[in-house]
């Protein structure tokens, strides 16, 4: 895993380092993404109305102005049915993880990232995999580390101003990697 990593730096596309490579790993951002809530594999819920009495924890996103809830049931069904993994702590980590969800949702830092690979005789770059709808850096390069096991590729993006997003990269894949 940590071979992608060698160099933590990210390059824009047209650089030597990236346009004298085989392959590169490109992050792009989502155009649409969908809101968090959209995906099933999260345990809380939009409050349409109002927050249901057996909700056991609930928070309000100001700049969109709504509010989120998660019960029991949910929790259960998405994550354990056991009920001892579920502490006070627990839940409101779940929370927290929810909240940036929808933060970097909100500030549209929602991102793909497209494997390719340099094709000599058409003089172009070719899709070998994507992957899409990542919220924010860390699961971006959790993806993007995964994938990748094992083989040392740039990693790119198409514009300079995406390049100050993932200033921070050194520190969050150092921090990745000593988990």
């Amino acid at each position: 895993m940590s071979k992608l990593f060698n160099d933590t730096r990210i390059y824009l596309k047209d650089s030597d380092k990236v346009r004298l490579a085989d392959y590169r790993a490109r992050i792009v951002r989502e155009s649409n993404p969908r809101e968090p809530c959209d995906n099933e594999d999260l345990v809380f819920e939009k409050a349409d109305g109002e927050v249901p009495a057996e909700a056991i924890y609930t928070w309000y996103f100001a700049p969109m102005g709504v509010t989120f809830y998660t019960t029991p049931e949910r929790c259960k069904k998405m994550v354990s049915e056991d009920p001892s993994y579920w502490t006070q702590k627990k839940l409101e980590e779940f929370a927290k993880i929810e909240g940036r969800l929808y933060r970097d949702w909100y500030d549209g830092h929602v991102y793909g990232y497209i494997i390719e690979k340099w094709d000599a005789k058409r003089r172009e770059w070719m899709t070998t995999s994507s992957l899409w709808g990542m919220y924010g850096a860390d699961e971006l390069l959790m993806h993007l580390a995964e994938e990748t096991d094992g083989v040392n590729i740039p990693v790119c993006v198409d514009e300079e101003d995406m390049k100050y997003e993932f200033d921070n990269v050194e520190k969050k894949v150092n921090e990745f990697l000593a988990q």
